[in-house]
């Protein structure tokens, strides 16, 4: 008798195990699914309240109307961990930085003070104002992203600068990119929201985008999201809102700065119990110097506080948003990243 009951014991004990297991796997889709539960119970409110009323659609057009719009001075820093393959794609970021702001104070971090960045990156022709900054003493090589902050501090001190841009060394943005962003800042403020971006890559072999940071699609009729059914647009929470960079005004970089998210522990309970957060802890510690405020202080019914804009129609997402990494070496490698067009992103 007690052997059966043993038996049976294991038995039973193997299943639980198994399922709870599974479970387990399944705990972010619960989690977000209750997230997503909150954000109907308080959509009737966000509606009511909705007064997004610019064509996010049309206005790539007459980007020539927005000169007013445009920051009057941003203060840029670029990670760049010596490579001499990456200077090229460095190159071209800095060059292109340039030429979409009219001001800017734009400064290279990187871990040797290399005469060959300083001859391929400057430009006497353009007059870059391009700064190279090399941190006299570093802990480890992993921590050369975090030496922006200090710089980023005292730049925020002064009334010049009024927005700041952080981004790896190979992350190309587009004048289009900048006035999105702009535009949806004035109407995503008063949800707490923060405009988004998304890495794309050029698939080699069948000249498709590709989401770089995105694992699986997203279902957009449970993603929490903010409408503007006059022009055919939702901005949206997306599962994965990394993106290698964040631009900010100088509202959100005073809290960016003076708070918990421009701390390297970040995430952990022993740094700040009320900001513990399993999303932050799994970013490694270069992603975490570029996440910003993407998980702090998320609004009621939200995923996090990076929205994109959808084409409600078709569920695709508005080239706004998009942004390149030139380096292209995830669709184009055997990785798990880079595997999800950018056309099918939703479904």
């Amino acid at each position: 008798m007690n052997k059966l009951f043993y038996i049976f014991f294991f038995y039973l004990s193997s299943i639980l195990r198994r399922i709870f297991k599974s479970l387990g796997k399944k705990e972010n889709f619960f989690q977000e699914l209750s997230i997503f539960f909150k954000w109907k119970k308080i959509y009737l409110k966000i509606k009511k309240n909705n007064n997004i009323d610019f064509n996010f659609l049309n206005y790539t057009e007459n980007q020539n109307n927005f000169s007013d719009l445009f920051p009057k001075k941003v203060a840029v820093c670029i990670s760049f961990y010596y490579s001499k393959k990456k200077i090229k794609n460095l190159k071209k970021v800095c060059q292109n930085l340039c030429n979409i702001f009219q001001k800017i104070d734009l400064t290279i971090i990187c871990n040797k003070n290399s005469l060959e960045i300083q001859k391929k990156i400057f430009d006497k022709k353009k007059k870059l104002n391009i700064k190279i900054y090399c941190p006299s003493t570093i802990l480890h090589p992993r921590l050369l992203p975090w030496e922006h902050v200090p710089i980023m501090k005292e730049k925020l001190k002064k009334k010049i600068y009024t927005h700041f841009l952080y981004l790896e060394d190979d992350i190309l943005i587009k004048k289009k990119n900048i006035i999105y962003w702009l535009l949806a800042r004035k109407f995503l403020k008063k949800f707490k929201l923060i405009p988004g971006f998304i890495r794309t890559e050029l698939n080699y072999n069948d000249k498709e985008l590709y989401a770089a940071d995105f694992l699986k699609r997203d279902n957009f009729n449970l993603k929490p999201k903010i409408f503007s059914k006059k022009y055919n647009i939702a901005f949206t929470n997306i599962s994965y809102p990394y993106c290698g960079m964040y631009f900010y005004d100088k509202e959100l970089m005073e809290e960016h700065l003076n708070g918990i998210s421009s701390n390297p522990d970040y995430g952990h309970g022993s740094c700040d119990i009320r900001y513990l957060s399993p999303r932050v802890i799994n970013l490694d510690l270069m992603a975490k110097a570029n996440i910003g405020l993407i998980y702090k202080d998320v609004p009621e019914g939200f995923l996090n506080r990076s929205i994109v804009p959808v084409k409600i129609q078709d569920k695709r997402i508005d080239d706004s948003c998009l942004i390149q990494h030139l380096s292209n070496k995830y669709t184009n490698a055997k990785s798990s990243y880079g595997r999800i067009k950018i056309k099918k992103i939703f479904y």
